[in-house]
């Protein structure tokens, strides 16, 4: 659809990408801008990747930071709530120039769905009078998470996550990794691309994300004090836009419970902890881990409002039963 837009001439002014955190919204964006920019196209709509606006674009891919004099990436700050209405004013002040390099300027806003609502409204102008060479670029979890008004004037492109089995096909392929290894990281990462990509060069990012399973058990067995001591500790050692990624594997974790009670057909997400699942889903009634699963979620939409972290992951936690696994 993208490269049609672009081989058409019939390119939009703004775009949502949507889907869960790594499914690779932002990749696809900026590999979007990518083809757009690309001085010698191999065909309309693809990139050479060789000239010099392809590897300033590359680079930005691989650094986080805009390297592009024509592309201008913003995201929350470490410790903010959300995009902020100033950045939202750089954002359309960058739009109002003329390009440097390129036939566009494009602006890549991540995780639109946590921008104040002041700095949402400030984008509805630059929507409403888009300027003719100025591209907007949106990411979010989903449409429903961003103003009506802004959603409604975006080409909307969702995306959802791969088969869990090829996926680990791939990684296998690109990182040479073992078979267990690679379908542990695919399964862990839900079919997210980009997630997957991380827990597999990264490897602090995969102990992490480890830790916060075979957490699992203690904190299920721990006292109210002990779980508001590692919600603190949490939210202490986390930036403020990577605090989804605990409240998620805790949510692919419960809905394994739900899947083992239920005998449901589709993979685990966490095979590892088979062990483990079987005894929660013998323990933990099921009405009250639909209860668990909706706690999660709405905890996940929560992070993009004015909530207190600390307090919010309290209550996640605090929601947990008491019960003392026997796997030994």
């Amino acid at each position: 659809m993208l490269q049609a837009h672009i081989q058409q001439e019939r390119v939009h002014h703004a775009y949502l990408f949507t889907g869960p955190p790594g499914v690779g919204r932002r990749t696809l964006a900026l590999r979007f801008a990518q083809a757009l920019l690309c001085k010698q196209p191999p065909q309309p709509g693809t990139m050479c990747r060789q000239c010099r606006s392809c590897r300033y674009v590359e680079a930005t891919l691989d650094t986080q930071e805009s390297l592009h004099p024509d592309v201008f990436v913003v995201r929350p700050a470490a410790r903010a709530m959300g995009l902020q209405v100033d950045q939202v004013r750089e954002v359309r002040q960058f739009l109002t120039l003329s390009p440097q390099m390129s036939p566009y300027r494009v602006a890549v806003l991540v995780g639109f769905d946590r921008a104040t609502p002041a700095a949402a409204n400030a984008l509805l102008k630059t929507l409403e009078e888009p300027s003719e060479r100025g591209l907007l670029l949106l990411t979010a979890a989903s449409s429903e998470t961003v103003l009506p008004t802004v959603a409604s004037r975006c080409e909307q492109v969702p995306l959802r996550p791969m088969d869990t089995a090829a996926l680990a096909q791939a990684l296998a392929r690109r990182f040479r990794l073992e078979e267990d290894r690679a379908l542990q990281v695919a399964s862990w990462a839900a079919g997210r691309p980009g997630y997957a990509l991380r827990l597999a060069q990264d490897a602090e990012a995969y102990q992490r994300h480890h830790r916060w399973v075979t957490d699992i058990p203690r904190l299920l067995a721990a006292s109210r004090r002990e779980r508001f001591a590692y919600a603190h500790t949490l939210v202490q050692t986390l930036p403020r836009h990577a605090l989804d990624e605990p409240l998620m594997v805790w949510a692919a974790f419960w809905r394994d419970v739900l899947h083992v009670a239920l005998d449901h057909p589709l993979p685990l997400f966490h095979p590892g902890q088979k062990r483990l699942l079987d005894f929660l889903a013998l323990r933990v009634p099921l009405h009250q881990v639909y209860d668990l699963l909706h706690t999660l979620h709405r905890a996940m939409e929560q992070l993009r409002r004015y909530v207190t972290p600390r307090l919010l992951f309290e209550g996640v936690l605090l929601a947990w039963p008491r019960v003392r696994p026997m796997l030994s």
